[in-house]
């Protein structure tokens, strides 16, 4: 299951990262609302204290990789006050730069 994450390639990355940066700015500011959302592109989701965003094409391998990993972070993660998030699917270094810029 991992393998097929990893063989992945995102289409429009862009439109995540600055999804990514805006979430963070909005967990920042106590202005996010912590519930879950299906986008045209996206899903948000949300478990305990941790948002993940996800492009809807990875929604079943994330929901999979979820049930067999439950207590994991899939993928790389940003601990804002005491809320991690991340953005599943895309790679660590291009969610490194957003943070970055």
């Amino acid at each position: 299951m991992l393998e097929e994450l990893e063989k992945i390639n995102i289409e429009n990355k862009e439109r995540y990262l600055k999804i990514f940066k805006e979430t963070i700015e909005k967990i920042k500011e106590n202005k996010f609302e912590f519930k879950d959302k299906k986008e045209e592109n996206h899903s948000i989701i949300n478990i305990k204290n941790f948002v993940y965003i996800i492009p809807n094409e990875l929604l079943n391998l994330f929901n999979k990789l979820k049930k067999q990993h439950p207590n994991e972070f899939l993928g790389f993660t940003v601990l804002i006050n005491k809320t991690r998030i991340t953005c599943f699917g895309i790679p660590c270094s291009d969610l490194s730069k957003a943070i970055i810029n």
